[in-house]
């Protein structure tokens, strides 16, 4: 028997995101950099993958101006989250993909000053501080 409102529907985020690297470094936070608005956080770790950090459906894999390799995967529950830099994508537009699930590799490219992550999540349209929706130690 399933308990009202504990069913998983596949592709339908569960609304509580997960870091998207293991033991993530803060690199840069979301906000005013350098004169321009910023509008993700960047994180680096000593391990490469990029994780989803809630299950959800690809709305975009590829080149995106200024973000490089980059994923966007939409919640369908009014959230999405962009993953940026990437020196490889792991999944196909269109793909489910679960919290957890490796997603691509960390890397350099588009406008990036080195190997790191851009995260964002987004609310409709509007980009948010992701620090807002992480657990406070991404240890």
């Amino acid at each position: 028997m399933v308990k009202r409102g504990t069913k998983v529907i596949p592709g339908v985020g569960t609304g509580s995101f997960a870091w998207p690297v293991y033991q993530a470094k803060l690199t840069s936070e979301y906000g005013k950099r350098w004169g321009t608005f910023h509008p993700g956080t960047d994180m680096v770790s000593e391990q490469s993958a990029i994780l989803a950090a809630d299950r959800g459906k690809v709305i975009f894999a590829g080149w995106k101006s200024g973000y490089g390799n980059c994923i966007i995967i939409d919640h369908q529950n009014g959230y999405s989250t962009l993953y940026g830099h990437m020196s490889q994508i792991l999944v196909s537009d269109k793909e489910a993909v679960e919290k957890g699930e490796k997603i691509g590799i960390m890397g350099r490219t588009g406008n990036a000053t080195g190997v790191h992550l851009h995260f964002e999540v987004r609310v409709g349209e509007r980009q948010e501080n992701p620090l807002r929706f992480l657990r406070p130690s991404a240890e």
